[in-house]
């Protein structure tokens, strides 16, 4: 799929048969832009026992401030898009996503990272998100932040800041699950400080939960 879509210089056309609105495709058109090709990536997901899904990622390219997540649903011998969520890309174009199963083993859950959710003068702040297929649509599990800079320039006390998370799955005792672990670095006013929590799956609330920060430091011996 991800030949049959980027190459053969029919990319435009093949991504609207999908369900991709016109403008969407055609940003990524070098006939179009005049710029750099972007690459469209494609991989299955495992949506449950009678799913057959995939994604595709439409990622931040120049003149475009938005990266696209669709997912697709296979009717008929024929892929079609059935829903997608669109991810800012500022300030530094580094929108991602990555496919792994975390609560099921039998079923994929899909990690976006550095989703842009607040800018301005001095800040920007970027979200991690969780999202699992169901019933052919993205449903969110989880929202956090990823990245934080704040550095105001005209306050009598200034509070610098520049945080930023590291978030690796990881397996949990006794349990065929596994949980997501959350590193945390601060520097706040010239001082590093490093946490780390980890968010599990609660069945009640439909959501990924977070444990409490504890600090990470290094032992004196």
């Amino acid at each position: 799929m991800v030949n049959w879509i980027n190459f053969g210089g029919r990319t435009v056309s093949r991504l609207m048969n999908l369900g991709v609105e016109k403008r969407i495709a055609q940003s990524i058109d070098p006939d179009v832009t005049g710029g750099e090709p972007v690459v469209v990536e494609w991989k299955s997901v495992r949506g449950g026992a009678s799913q057959r899904l995939a994604l595709m990622f439409v990622p931040c390219h120049v003149g475009w401030d938005t990266a696209y997540l669709y997912v697709l649903s296979r009717n008929k011998g024929a892929w079609h898009t059935s829903d997608h969520i669109e991810v800012d890309c500022h300030y530094d174009n580094n929108v991602s996503f990555e496919v792994d199963w975390i609560r099921d083993p039998g079923r994929d859950e899909i990690l976006v990272h550095h989703a842009c959710v607040g800018r301005g003068t001095g800040y920007l702040e970027q979200s991690f998100s969780v999202f699992t297929p169901s019933a052919d649509k993205l449903k969110n599990e989880l929202e956090t932040t990823e990245v934080l800079h704040s550095f105001p320039a005209a306050v009598d006390r200034p509070r610098d800041l520049d945080q930023s998370s590291k978030f690796t799955i990881i397996p949990m005792a006794g349990s065929s699950s596994r949980a997501i672990e959350e590193t945390r670095s601060t520097v706040l006013n010239g001082k590093l400080t490093v946490q780390r929590r980890v968010f599990r799956w609660d069945a009640i609330k439909g959501k990924y939960v977070p444990s409490a920060f504890t600090p990470v430091e290094a032992a004196l011996n």
